[in-house]
């Protein structure tokens, strides 16, 4: 009898083993196809951010053991088109590859901002934004915000430079190069680590 058991216990690690390489090679075949997807990737951050999106490069690579969407010089324009609002060196949306298959849609478990060039404004009825783009979202709460986190997983601004404007005089203006923050949501809190350089 428990040899039995120890049979099936080894054939279903086995299959689990065969099962896992199958698509992990799947997710390796279908990786280099990902960044054919660049032109509807912006077309969806244009209609959620409301602006028009471009990205220079999109390709994929391995992280670990997790397949990765690298968008390469991402930049969020104007409504004109011709001015930058919001520049980013790349954009890394790490793919959670067995919740992606269970749920049949892109699932991400981390995204990482890097270069992120933020221009912050306090205006003077309170509003936070950046400057020369009122955010589409008028009522921004806090609950939107851990849920929009919660769904990334763990969001990371690496070689962040960050200026700050208060309009009503109630902080000095700040600026920061180089900053790292990686922001979490555990248990219904919202977690940062930040990083700024001394010099």
């Amino acid at each position: 009898m428990l040899r039995r058991i120890l049979q099936l216990l080894w054939f279903a690690f086995a299959a689990l083993l065969i099962l896992m390489a199958v698509t992990f090679s799947a997710a390796r075949l279908l990786l280099p196809h990902m960044g054919d997807q660049r032109a509807q990737l912006e077309n969806r951050l244009e209609t959620l951010l409301q602006r028009p999106v471009r990205i220079e490069r999109m390709d994929a690579a391995w992280r670990g053991f997790a397949p990765t969407l690298q968008l390469h010089q991402l930049r969020i324009l104007d409504e004109t088109g011709n001015e930058e609002l919001l520049t980013l060196d790349a954009l890394w949306l790490r793919v959670d590859l067995f919740e992606s298959m269970r749920q049949r849609t892109l699932v991400t478990s981390d995204a990482s901002l890097v270069g992120l060039d933020l221009d912050l404004v306090r205006r003077p009825d309170g509003h936070i934004g950046l400057r020369d783009m009122p955010l589409p979202i008028r009522k921004l709460t806090m609950e939107r915000v851990l849920a929009a986190l919660d769904a990334v997983g763990e969001l990371s601004l690496l070689q962040t430079r960050l200026r700050w404007e208060d309009q009503t005089g109630a902080m000095p203006r700040l600026e920061m190069q180089d900053l790292t923050l990686q922001l979490e949501v555990r248990d219904q809190a919202l977690w940062a680590d930040v990083e700024v350089p001394l010099s």
